[in-house]
C-alpha cells in the first residue's frame, strides 16, 4: 500500500505541461488516471484487508463459543 502511496505522490509533483521541442504536451488526463487507479488499487486493498480480519474474527469467535460450550458440558459430565 506505501507503493502505492509513493507513486501517487510521484505522479503529483510531475509537471502536468510539458514542451517538447515544438510540441506542448499535456499530460493531465494521465496523471488524473494513474492518480485514480492507485486510490481504487488502495481501496480494494483495505476492502480485502477488512473482510479477510472479519472473517478470521468471526473464526475465532465461533472458535471461543464452541470451546466455552465444550468446556461447559464437559464441566457437567464431572
Amino acid at each position: 500500500m506505501c507503493r502505492y502511496t509513493e507513486v501517487a505522490n510521484n505522479v503529483q509533483m510531475q509537471e502536468t505541461i510539458l514542451t517538447v521541442q515544438f510540441v506542448l504536451l499535456d499530460s493531465s488526463p494521465l496523471k488524473f488516471a494513474v492518480l485514480a487507479h492507485c486510490q481504487e488499487w488502495q481501496n480494494k486493498f483495505t476492502g480485502l484487508l477488512y473482510e479477510i480480519a472479519t472473517n478470521r474474527l468471526n473464526d475465532l469467535d465461533d472458535y471461543l463459543d464452541n470451546m466455552k460450550y465444550k468446556s461447559a458440558t464437559d464441566s457437567l459430565a464431572l
